[in-house]
Formats: C-alpha cells, structure tokens, sequence
C-alpha cells in the first residue's frame, strides 16, 4: 500500500477527484475575509462520533484552520473495510461487482466511476497534533459499533 496521506502533503495525487478537492478548497480559501476561519475537512473512514468530537474541537481550537483531515488515524483499503461490514453483518461471502457495473451505474448517476472506485489512504496528522483522542479508532469497533446504533434506533417488531 502507499505511504498515508497527511494534509501537509503538498502532492495528494492526480486525477479528477484530486481536480475537484483542489476546485473545492481553492473556492473556499479564495478571497480576503478578515475575521473568517476556514477550515477544508477533508474525508476518509471515520465514525460519526469523532466527527462530532472532532467537530467540537475545531469549535474549540480557533488557531486551528485550513486542510484537517477527517479521517480514523487506521487508514484501511476497501477491501478490508467491506470485509468488516460483511462480518459485522453476518454476511459471508460479497460479490465484487464488476467495473463495467460501476461505470454504467456513475454514467446513469452523471458522475465520474473514479468517485465510486479511487480512495485515499490518509492520516489525521492535523488533529493527533492538536490532541485530538479518537473515541472510536479501530475500524471493526466502529462498524459494530454503528449497527448497534441502527439496530436500537428501529423499532421492535415485537412488544
């Protein structure tokens, strides 16, 4: 696998997701806005627990501004991450879908196929710095921990 990612990297690859961020943060750091904090969170896996955390430290930490990378400081690839879902699932065996599936799907969507097949293999450098403690790190604990939520927020069938 390559190197993680952090947001000091100047180079974060090529391609048009890559073309896309650049357009999205040169938009939002364009301009002279005295007294405006921007801040680009930029996404990877993560929890929505740590994105409330993180959220509410960069609510608490003015100085920190710019590119954050929102993301678990355990980058995994897809593979790894749909291996987990499955077994948190109780599925088996999944199905690779083919890449000629995906780009019919992203061509009826009006999207690129690089938004659905490319990731980023990124690290939270930004916010371990500033001392951010990850609530839920670990990829397993989080998808488990995320169908426990799902599953006590529907109603039961039964009285």
């Amino acid at each position: 696998m390559d190197r993680p990612q952090t947001e000091s990297d100047g180079e974060i690859g090529t391609g048009f997701s890559v073309e896309i961020a650049r357009a999205w943060e040169d938009a939002l750091f364009e301009g002279y806005l005295p007294g405006t904090r921007r801040v680009a969170l930029r996404f990877s896996w993560i929890h929505l627990d740590d994105v409330q955390g993180i959220l509410d430290l960069l609510e608490a930490t003015p100085a920190l501004e710019g590119p954050v990378n929102l993301s678990s400081p355990h980058p995994v690839d897809n593979a790894e991450l749909m291996r987990t879902v499955r077994d948190a699932l109780g599925v088996r065996v999944g199905v690779p879908i083919p890449r000629w599936m995906l780009e019919l799907g992203a061509l009826g969507m009006r999207t690129e196929t690089e938004l659905i097949l490319k990731s980023r293999w990124v690290l939270p450098e930004r916010l371990l710095d500033a001392g951010y403690e990850f609530r839920r790190p670990l990829l397993a604990e989080a998808v488990a921990a995320s169908f426990a939520a799902e599953d006590a927020a529907v109603p039961s069938a039964h009285p």
